[in-house]
């Protein structure tokens, strides 16, 4: 079962990878999805949520100063508390991946 959870995060990365991609997943609750999945038990799991919720964090370029910004954050700041535990992760691909989503959550121009 873990591994369909994995293949669903690695299916919203790979849509999230284009700015039409960034939005429909956005629209569709991607981000929230994904959010749900960094608390799963299997590494493989956080880490393709982890890697897909930062391709998807990068939707703020586009809504920035738009009605949109308050949508995004009030969405992107739920995964940030377990994102932070992620950066301690021993493993460091997981830890670099987690401290990488959370600068694109947190980042402001």
């Amino acid at each position: 079962e873990w591994p369909v959870r994995a293949a669903a995060a690695s299916a919203l990365g790979s849509i999230s990878v284009d700015v039409e991609g960034k939005r429909q997943a956005f629209d569709a609750g991607a981000a929230q999805s994904l959010i749900a999945l960094l608390r799963d038990k299997n590494l493989p799991v956080v880490l393709l949520s982890v890697r897909a919720l930062a391709l998807l964090a990068e939707f703020k370029r586009q809504v920035l100063s738009t009605p949109q910004e308050g949508v995004y954050r009030s969405v992107f700041d739920k995964a940030l508390p377990q994102l932070r535990l992620l950066t301690n992760s021993q493993d460091r691909v997981l830890a670099k991946s987690a401290r990488d989503c959370e600068s694109l959550i947190t980042w402001r121009p």
